[in-house]
């Protein structure tokens, strides 16, 4: 900002200006960051999903002896700041050999994020009425079903 003090306004506007087209800016490869992007989001709900609401359901349902244990053990997982588990997780992805590819930016993103969707989706089956699972098994149902 100094050197704008001492400098002329006709040097400062003397210099052209060039749009650069997008291949010079660099949005040749934009595809790919959307592709890789779109993939590991994509691969991420695919596996926590299922896995959240499997979770959810059977600490919810079941009777676990240390049930408020595992709840307090996954809420806990959510007061951690990510910070926290960063250079365990490159480690152990380094170990592996998962730096630098789309599997194991999803398994960072499922680490992160499993916690929490077994958290939110344990409060939503605490809401759903016992008596419909118990209406299920009379009409013939299994516990899975």
């Amino acid at each position: 900002l100094a050197v704008f003090g001492l400098v002329s306004r006709e040097e400062l506007t003397e210099l052209e200006y060039v749009s650069p087209t997008h291949a010079e800016a660099g949005f040749t490869i934009y595809t790919v960051y959307l592709r890789n992007s779109l993939l590991a989001a994509g691969l991420t709900t695919v596996i926590i999903i299922p896995v959240a609401i499997l979770g959810a359901y059977a600490l919810d349902r079941f009777h676990i002896k240390r049930k408020r244990d595992i709840k307090f053990w996954i809420l806990s997982q959510r007061m951690i700041p990510p910070i926290v588990i960063i250079i365990p997780l490159y480690l152990l992805l380094a170990k592996v050999k998962l730096i630098d590819s789309i599997f194991g930016l999803v398994v960072a993103y499922t680490t992160l994020t499993l916690p929490f969707a077994i958290w939110m989706l344990t409060s939503y089956f605490a809401e759903v009425p016992r008596e419909l699972d118990e209406a299920a098994l009379l009409e013939g149902c299994s516990r899975f079903q």
